[in-house]
């Protein structure tokens, strides 16, 4: 696999290794909703996970009638743990008409390999676009862009493949690797919330948003609007849900629509929101109509705190358009834990097949893997781990047989 990209992502983190703050969030399993309609048959009012070690995919984990949802038309806009996160970066999906900024793409070429591909704008063009998550390649805190901690490109990077054998995917529908052009019509899944959990077989409480033609929202504690946020203990036991946030503490009125969140709350059962100590990220549907008053867009992450209501990140700091429109909104935390859990997870190399980096997933690539076979946390093999979980095995070698013959997109010199 390609060591360019490292080493220029690193020349952009430098600054936040040197302080001691790198991306540590673990990544242990991904609870996330969908818009009903998919060819999955998901349902919008069920929490599922990629993690089938557990539940099956067809009941998800939790939701429904277990979240005082379970009336035909519910759908899930939103959904977050008690988030901890001061300096992050930002990771969101879009839905399928979004196409990202061709000038983000442009200017993220300019910085060398692993970069270069699949960003939303690169999605949206293979039509698979709604069922990804991105993450932002800019640093944020309650304040907007940290500097010594961005890397200056105001773009993406898939974080997230609906499907396929992606080192990472939500095991959705198509059911194809990023670089495969899905045709026009095809029906997509619509990834609707995310948020990372340790243990998505054992969920935390969880808040979450409904859109605002749900039917349960009558149903639910506090006021009865797409604006509002609810908090749930327990996604499987009925009526422990409580209201967390209306319309009116979070800047907005009762006919606007919240798509993602994220949260930043003690986790306390039946607390409300307290803009002293905690805030809430979130992006408002299109059409809501706080968005011309707050003069942003659909593809805007807002922020509120003790400070009020505001933009915190605006479409083209994510590489946006301002007509995109953002579903789910997510934060990965900056801190001392990991410090290449950012440059494995979310700059992967997009070409992991290619172990021997000439640019073409072939034999060479097959024989090179099966020499290194069964190896284990051993530095003299690590070329043939292409999903980066530790060892050779049936994944890597499903990888590259998936792979086979893909050409993958040439490296470019690192910046001057």
């Amino acid at each position: 696999m390609r060591s360019n990209t490292k080493q220029v992502l690193l020349r952009h983190w430098a600054p936040a290794v040197a302080a001691g703050l790198t991306v540590g969030q673990a990544h242990a399993g991904v609870i996330f909703t969908v818009r009903n309609g998919g060819p999955s048959g998901l349902q919008g009012d069920v929490f599922y996970t990629n993690i089938d070690t557990c539940f099956t995919r067809a009941s998800g984990v939790g939701g429904g009638p277990g979240s005082g949802l379970g009336l035909g038309g519910d759908e899930i806009d939103g959904v977050s743990k008690a988030a901890d996160d001061d300096e992050f970066v930002i990771c969101w999906s879009v839905d399928p008409a979004s196409e990202g900024s061709a000038v983000a793409l442009f200017t993220a070429r300019m910085f060398g390999p692993g970069i270069p591909t699949f960003r939303v704008n690169d999605q949206h063009a293979n039509n698979q676009a709604a069922g990804d998550t991105f993450v932002s390649t800019e640093a944020f805190n309650a304040g907007g862009v940290i500097p010594p901690l961005s890397l200056g490109l105001n773009s993406n990077r898939l974080a997230t493949n609906q499907g396929g054998l992606y080192i990472h995917d939500f095991d959705l529908l198509p059911n194809v690797n990023p670089n495969v052009l899905v045709p026009s019509g095809t029906p997509l899944d619509d990834v609707d919330g995310e948020t990372h959990v340790p243990d998505p077989c054992f969920p935390p409480l969880l808040y979450f948003s409904l859109s605002g033609s749900s039917p349960s929202l009558l149903n639910l504690p506090g006021v009865p609007s797409g604006a509002s946020i609810y908090g749930d203990p327990d996604i499987n036991i009925a009526g422990d849900e409580f209201f967390f946030a209306g319309p009116l503490a979070l800047g907005l009125t009762g006919l606007d629509d919240i798509d993602g969140i994220t949260v930043r709350s003690s986790g306390a059962p039946g607390v409300l929101f307290d803009p002293a100590i905690d805030y809430v990220l979130f992006s408002l549907a299109p059409g809501s109509p706080s968005l011309p008053l707050y003069g942003a867009s659909p593809a805007d992450v807002f922020i509120v705190d003790n400070l009020g209501t505001r933009v915190l990140a605006q479409a083209g700091q994510l590489g946006l358009r301002g007509i995109d429109n953002i579903d789910s909104v997510e934060t990965i935390r900056l801190d001392v834990d990991v410090a290449q859990t950012l440059l494995n997870r979310v700059f992967t190399d997009p070409c992991p097949a290619d172990i021997n980096n000439d640019g073409v997933v072939d034999l060479v690539d097959l024989a090179a893997l099966l020499f290194a076979f069964g190896s284990a946390d051993n530095p003299r093999y690590s070329f043939g781990d292409t999903n980066g979980d530790g060892v050779v095995d049936l994944m890597d070698l499903s990888i590259v047989l998936f792979n086979f013959g893909m050409v993958c997109p040439p490296d470019l010199p690192p910046p001057k």
